[in-house]
């Protein structure tokens, strides 16, 4: 199996991060594949067999284009003989200024009949038309800087002050809201309106991540639950195992064994999160 992970280019990088391009040879077995929420929009584009996905336990089939985000929970998905994938990863409000637009139902999945942007149709068209990675790439990222709108005027310092949501001794949001001025449902509206979840699921998510990357670096070790709970900022034991079954389905101990099997990917660090 021939896998990439390609970075956007300087100009691009601040609406997508990267992309994920995937190949199969024929007559191989299926691969499956489980990747872990990053709340980020991602677009597909398949080229190849038909591609099922399980997105938490709702069943759906790529055969051209899907959209699917702000992904909030695991997905699963089978690649087959003969696949032929390329997926874009978008960061925070990076798809919303492409597309001008989101899922009507966040952390879903629209596939094949693409809501109205009937100009994927056309692109995936162009792309497939492309034999090689690095032609797809560069075709879709210069369809990319050819429709890309600014930056929100009123968007810009929100993103700018991420680094907020890393802290748990304060409440960021609030702390975002006095630094500009805004009350704290504006700020959450905006959120809401143009990357697709609240201010308050980013705090959520930002933990939770944090701590899937200190289970990551201390592998094969058994982490203790108790010292986690107070240093990520969770009430006790049980709000932890509610994060982990919310985002991954899992109970704690079930993940860490799928971690220890390798059968999880987890995204790439992201440029705010």
């Amino acid at each position: 199996m021939e896998t990439q992970l390609i970075e956007a280019d300087d100009r691009l990088s601040r609406v997508f991060s990267h992309f994920y391009v995937v190949r199969q040879p024929p007559e191989v077995p299926t691969v499956s594949q489980q990747l872990l929420p990053n709340y980020e929009m991602l677009l597909a584009f398949n080229f190849g067999s038909e591609l099922p996905i399980w997105l938490g336990k709702e069943y759906y089939t790529i055969q051209r284009v899907a959209i699917i985000g702000p992904l909030q929970t695991l997905l699963r998905y089978n690649l087959q003989a003969s696949a032929d994938l390329m997926v874009v990863m978008f960061t925070l409000n990076g798809f919303y200024r492409l597309f001008g637009q989101l899922l009507r139902q966040p952390g879903q999945v629209a596939t094949n009949v693409v809501l109205e942007l009937a100009v994927l149709t056309d692109l995936w068209t162009q792309l497939a038309n492309l034999s090689s990675t690095d032609e797809r790439t560069q075709c879709f990222s210069d369809f990319a800087a050819r429709n890309l709108t600014p930056m929100n005027t009123a968007m810009q310092p929100l993103l700018d002050t991420i680094p907020h949501f890393r802290h748990t001794l304060v409440d960021p949001i609030k702390a975002v809201a006095q630094q500009h001025d805004l009350s704290v449902r504006t700020l959450q509206l905006r959120f809401q309106h143009q990357v697709g979840y609240s201010g308050k699921a980013m705090i959520r998510f930002v933990r939770y991540k944090a701590l899937l990357a200190q289970l990551l670096t201390q592998q094969p070790t058994l982490p203790d639950w108790a010292d986690l709970v107070v240093s990520y900022g969770y009430y006790d034991q049980s709000h932890l195992v509610r994060d982990f079954k919310f985002f991954t389905g899992l109970a704690p101990s079930a993940f860490m064994k799928q971690l220890a099997e390798q059968s999880l990917c987890m995204s790439q660090p992201g440029k705010f999160y």
